[in-house]
């Protein structure tokens, strides 16, 4: 066993999804120096770096990358699994558990599931929904290991998962993101055309060469191709490159706060959009109250 504390383990994991040891020890109410020494012990304790230190700040190494994508879905459905075996000790309530992307509150995507599942609360006051919130690297994780009962997500996000039923609730609306700052913002329409200069941003949920292969179709046939896909580990980090005026995306529309107001966003047309909403499960892995969940939703099931 490696002499790593899961209190290390937590400050590697927000100073990779911040990219700041500032922001990091911010969010975990401690100072900087503290946070610093803790991940000086990470790197003593697996012994290797997990990130570069410059003049710009601080990257990720390959390695720490790598231990990041891999440790950081197991290190909160280990959290989750403490937070809901407590749960249940203090509860005898009949319980559906959702797991759902961590913009849920934040897109209009999710607007028709949120009427479903507020339907049917309505119906069953005795069965009570509890919803976690994850990035959709972690959603899919949470798909493959089997930790809730139903998923909120993206048909893309089940891709290659066997033993999934889903429904298709809403198509996806999807947006050209860039920053407010970016030259082509100041347009109401935007051509195009003039993409290929710019790097495009996105998230890695599960196969890279699928996932660029479907980005390149898109681009190729709004006209364009991009000057370089970069990916990256999560929805925050997209968020903060748009702020930082670095490139674009291809995204849904989010509001975080006034920060809507930083980044200009242009509808994509509907014929490039491929992927819905869906509520997925495991097959046949259903509880009584998942099951009547499930025989109340409007539409037909479909399976991986």
């Amino acid at each position: 066993m490696y002499n790593i504390t899961f209190q290390q383990i937590e400050a590697f994991l927000n100073i990779a999804r911040y990219n700041s040891i500032t922001k990091a020890a911010e969010n975990l109410y401690i100072s900087q120096p503290t946070l610093s020494k803790t991940l000086h012990r990470f790197e003593e304790g697996i012994g290797m770096k997990v990130f570069d230190r410059g003049n710009f700040g601080i990257t990720l190494t390959p390695e720490g990358e790598y231990i990041f994508l891999m440790l950081d879905p197991i290190y909160t459905s280990l959290n989750r699994t403490i937070d809901n075996a407590r749960f249940l000790s203090d509860n005898t309530a009949k319980i559906i558990r959702i797991v759902a992307p961590a913009f849920y509150d934040m897109a209009d995507n999710y607007t028709e599931v949120k009427k479903i599942i507020a339907s049917f609360e309505n119906h069953y006051p005795d069965i009570q929904i509890v919803t976690d919130l994850l990035d959709l690297k972690e959603l899919r994780y949470s798909i493959d290991c089997g930790f809730a009962d139903l998923y909120i997500s993206q048909d893309h996000v089940l891709g290659g998962i066997k033993g999934i039923s889903y429904i298709k609730i809403s198509k996806l609306k999807m947006f050209v993101a860039m920053s407010t700052k970016h030259p082509l913002a100041a347009s109401d329409t935007l051509d195009y055309s003039l993409l290929g200069n710019d790097d495009f941003y996105k998230v890695k949920v599960h196969d890279v060469q699928s996932e660029q292969a479907e980005l390149l179709a898109v681009c190729k046939n709004l006209g364009f191709v991009p000057k370089k896909i970069q990916w990256i580990p999560n929805f925050q980090t997209l968020f903060n490159r748009l702020l930082e005026n670095k490139g674009i995306s291809i995204c849904a529309k989010w509001q975080f706060g006034s920060s809507l107001e930083k980044v200009k966003f242009f509808p994509l047309p509907e014929s490039e959009i491929r992927n819905h909403t869906v509520i997925a499960w495991r097959t046949g892995h259903l509880s009584p109250e998942v099951r009547t969940f499930v025989d109340r939703l409007p539409y037909k099931a479909l399976t991986t």
